[in-house]
């Protein structure tokens, strides 16, 4: 429900000039995209904080193994982060054409250029608009693994849910110092594309997304170890 509020009372709605697609699209452009990235985080990204402070976590890694908890967190994690933006963005669309019956999916002449840009060419525009909201789903569960494991080493739930904004700006600085304009930002940006190239673009993001969750994951299984070894 943060999802949809945010986009519905701080987003551009599909009035005037503006068409269901262009008003989503200029929405996660805006900087209030950025309160959407914390809502999705909060499903469950400090789930690990509230099981710290209620030391929990030992009683399910004394039933299983540190690795299996370690791993099995991260995964709904990350998932639960996904599973927000894809959902509320589906519910806003559907409030979307319940208040607003007769707004056209897109405007006459109106162009995209980003990722997913055939689904519109073809007239598949939820499509278009939930596979983007898949790819920032994609980075708000990165953003959320980031807190986890921040979470680990303060466990401050108020500093679990401020760090989704704090993170996604040193991670596209610490990105764009290596990898110039592909930076961390770009990659799962809808509005962007690799090379004019919608494919390449996207298996970049998914192969990103892997290592990062790969990693990360690595980190808050290690970091889980060392703290139940001085619990």
């Amino acid at each position: 429900m943060g999802v949809v509020f945010t986009f519905y009372l701080l987003g551009i709605r599909p009035i005037n000039s503006y068409s269901i697609v262009s008003s989503y699209h200029y929405n996660i452009f805006q900087m209030q995209v950025l309160l959407v990235y914390i809502f999705c985080i909060m499903s469950y990204g400090d789930n690990l904080c509230q099981d710290i402070e209620c030391q929990f976590y030992q009683l399910l890694i004394i039933r299983g193994k540190t690795n299996y908890y370690g791993i099995s967190k991260a995964i709904v994690v990350f998932l639960s982060a996904v599973l927000t933006m894809f959902l509320g963005t589906g519910l806003h669309l559907l409030l979307l054409k319940i208040q607003y019956p007769d707004a056209p999916w897109i405007t006459k002449g109106y162009e995209w250029g980003g990722m997913f840009d055939s689904f519109i060419l073809n007239r598949k525009y939820i499509t278009h608009i939930l596979l983007c909201s898949i790819q920032l789903g994609f980075l708000t569960g990165i953003l959320a693994l980031v807190c986890t494991l921040a979470s680990l080493y303060i466990a401050n739930r108020l500093l679990t849910l401020s760090l989704p904004i704090i993170s996604y700006y040193i991670l596209c600085y610490v990105s764009e110092i290596f990898f110039g304009v592909y930076s961390f930002g770009y990659i799962y940006d809808p509005w962007y594309i690799v090379w004019g190239n919608e494919s390449f673009s996207f298996l970049i993001m998914i192969f990103v997304t892997i290592v990062l969750f790969l990693i990360l994951t690595k980190f808050i299984v290690e970091r889980l170890k060392r703290r139940l070894a001085h619990a």
